[in-house]
């Protein structure tokens, strides 16, 4: 049984599935201020929650704030480190579905702050597969975006999440992912392949 989900897996992560870039386009704004989100932003069904303490949610910097840098992310404001997570939903109630990320857009939260940092996203799976990780690490020089790309061995996750513990903060941008479909023909052959194994099952034990 163990090797048929492995079977449905591979079959899963071998279909073509169509990037989302989730950039807070739709928190731009013209002016320097310090703004809140809230505990979670969602966009196209992807749930991005902040995991550092509940009293501390998203935030993201106006364009005129000196610490902007170059386009709207979001940090933790407050505290010390950031952490944060990601599952997909197609609708709320729906199961956590699977997904890929490529890359991801990562800066200092703190322009005056010019330590050199890094952060960890691990991807967890819930078919058997132990949790894969990955560290980048950020220039602190820089006062701008820098683009990082992740390992082919966060694809068909069912969540990401991050931690880099201490001082600077980091705020992020541009997550690169892509839902994971599962065609029609896949869960029909899936079906029928789980029938006929619990049907060898019955004949064997009689």
């Amino acid at each position: 049984m163990k090797h048929i989900k492995f079977i449905f897996i591979s079959l899963l992560l071998s279909t073509n599935a169509n990037a989302i870039i989730i950039g807070f386009d739709d928190l731009e704004y013209s002016d320097n201020l310090v703004h809140t989100v809230g505990g979670v932003y969602t966009q196209d069904g992807f749930n991005i929650f902040t995991d550092i303490s509940p009293e501390f949610s998203w935030s993201f910097y106006g364009s005129s704030n000196s610490n902007y840098a170059g386009s709207a992310g979001i940090f933790t404001n407050g505290g010390t480190g950031t952490g944060g997570y990601i599952y997909y939903r197609e609708s709320p109630g729906a199961d956590t579905e699977y997904f890929n990320i490529s890359s991801v857009d990562i800066a200092r939260a703190y322009m005056d702050n010019y330590a050199s940092f890094s952060v960890t996203f691990y991807g967890q799976f819930y078919d058997g597969r132990p949790n894969v990780s990955q560290t980048f690490f950020i220039d602190g020089s820089s006062n701008t975006f820098e683009t990082f790309y992740f390992n082919e061995e966060f694809k068909g996750i069912m969540q990401l999440f991050w931690y880099s513990g201490g001082n600077p903060q980091a705020q992020f941008d541009n997550f690169n992912v892509s839902v994971v479909p599962i065609p029609a023909p896949i869960i029909l052959f899936c079906s029928g392949l789980l029938g006929l194994i619990g049907f060898i099952k019955k004949n064997n034990a009689h």
